[in-house]
Parts: structure tokens; sequence; C-alpha cells
């Protein structure tokens, strides 16, 4: 025959504990809250590192590929388009667009021309994708510039 014990033993997390039958549900709920509040502890800051993840992932393709890609081509067109010794930054701003402009570029199709007409077509078509992929290009660049302290500002706080 056993005696009733006037405490209950517990086991929480590696430690066992005396308590009282009635306070001992009391103290596996506490555990249990303070499992729920580790959990959603490791969630946020679950959430915060992906958070940060996505501003960095913003950060390189809102700035930094925007950024050097117009340097390389800035680098590049600027030894071609030089005139006495001078660049000429109107070209350069023109080559400069296209690769921004290309989807833009082809809005008038040369049809029914002759090859004379279908090479002016062609190079409208490139001006044009010059001239709007330009501002295209100054719209990323002042994105970028606008961009950089609010992602750091962001991943600071």
């Amino acid at each position: 025959m056993q005696i009733p014990l006037p405490f209950q033993l517990c086991q929480i997390g590696g430690h066992v504990l005396r308590a009282h039958p009635r306070k001992a549900a009391q103290v596996v709920n506490v555990e249990l809250i303070h499992q729920k509040q580790r959990h959603q502890q490791l969630l946020r800051a679950g959430q915060v590192a992906v958070v940060q993840v996505k501003q960095r992932q913003l950060l390189v393709k809102k700035t930094v590929i925007p950024v050097v890609v117009a340097l390389f081509l800035f680098s590049m067109f600027s030894r071609i388009f030089v005139e006495n010794g001078a660049p000429d930054y109107f070209l350069i701003w023109l080559a400069c667009g296209v690769p921004f402009g290309i989807g833009k570029m082809f809005t008038l199709i040369p049809i029914g021309f002759g090859i004379s007409g279908t090479v002016g077509v062609v190079a409208l078509n490139l001006v044009l994708g010059g001239l709007i992929g330009g501002v295209i290009l100054i719209w990323k660049l002042a994105v970028a510039i606008w961009y950089l302290p609010l992602t750091i500002y962001r991943l600071v706080t």
C-alpha cells in the first residue's frame, strides 16, 4: 500500500520539481508558456533574419547592379565617343541608355520599306530606345541614390 505524498514530482526541462498536486499542473503550464515564448522569440529572430536578407537582396537589385552596369557602360563608351580629345556626353548617354531602353526600341516596325527605309527605321528605333533608356537610366540611378541610405537605415533598425 502506497501512502499518497503531499507533493508530486514533475520533470520540466531536465529539472525535477516538487510541487503540490494542484500546483503541478500550473508549473507545467508555466513551462509550456515559456516554451511558446521561446518559440515566438525564435520566430521573430527568423523573421528579422529573413527581412534582413530581403533588404540585402533589394539593395543589390536596386542599388548595386544599376550603378555597376552604368559605370561599366560609361567607362566603355567614354573611350569610344571622344571628339577633339573631349568626350561627347550626349552620345555616351544615348549609348548607355540602349540596354535600358531595349524593350522600347522597336515601337516602329519597318514593314513595306525597301532596304534603305528599313535601315532608317531601325536606326530611328535605336535612337528612340537610347533616349528612352537614357531617361530610365537616370531614374534608376536616382532610385539607387535614394535607396542606399534607406536600406542602411532599415538594416540598422
